[in-house]
């Protein structure tokens, strides 16, 4: 028990903490900011198309991911974004990566156009293209805004009797690295 209160805390306090936003990004936790926009604190993924690794990523909310292997659909769910409840023309953020850990690559992107608040999912492509989008579907969901398409040998994902994502590999394909 005092294991999951310590990591709620935790959890809490980096969702504080990444409330620090740069001016002109999504600002604070506040359910509605000075000039009177709703916003509301969401979970942030990365989804790397890309044929190369992804050491780091952030949002200069504060908030950001972890590694995220190549042409993977999920870095796994981060802690946070402040985005306003209702999208608006112009609506960008920066994003920081590290594709190795000694380069460091920044830019601005904007955010697609949604309908209703949820997670935000950040594609890295080749060229250092980036997407951003807000679903309440994962990548690999045929819902969501930016199709996951597996190449032939990567294999699929596919839902457990549980919900949870289960991951087959494709056939003939060579083991993945694993990181110790």
């Amino acid at each position: 028990m005092a294991v999951v209160r310590r990591l709620l805390w935790t959890l809490l306090l980096g969702c504080l903490l990444a409330s620090c936003a740069a001016p002109g990004d999504f600002g604070d936790f506040s359910s509605t900011s000075k000039s009177g926009v709703k916003k509301s604190g969401v979970a942030i993924v990365g989804v790397n198309h890309s044929q190369t690794d992804i050491a780091y990523f952030g949002l200069a909310t504060g908030g950001g991911g972890g590694y995220v292997d190549k042409r993977w659909p999920s870095s796994g769910t981060s802690c946070c974004a402040v985005i306003p409840d209702i999208w608006t023309p112009g609506l960008d953020v920066r994003v920081d990566w590290k594709p190795s850990l000694q380069e460091e690559r920044s830019k601005r992107v904007p955010i697609e156009r949604y309908e209703k608040i949820g997670t935000v999912y950040v594609h890295f492509f080749d060229n250092n293209e980036i997407r951003i989008v807000v679903a309440n579907v994962g990548a690999i969901n045929a819902e969501h805004p930016i199709p996951w398409v597996p190449l032939p040998c990567e294999g699929t994902f596919r839902a457990g009797d549980d919900g949870r994502e289960i991951f087959q590999p494709g056939v003939n394909c060579p083991q993945r690295a694993t990181r110790q």
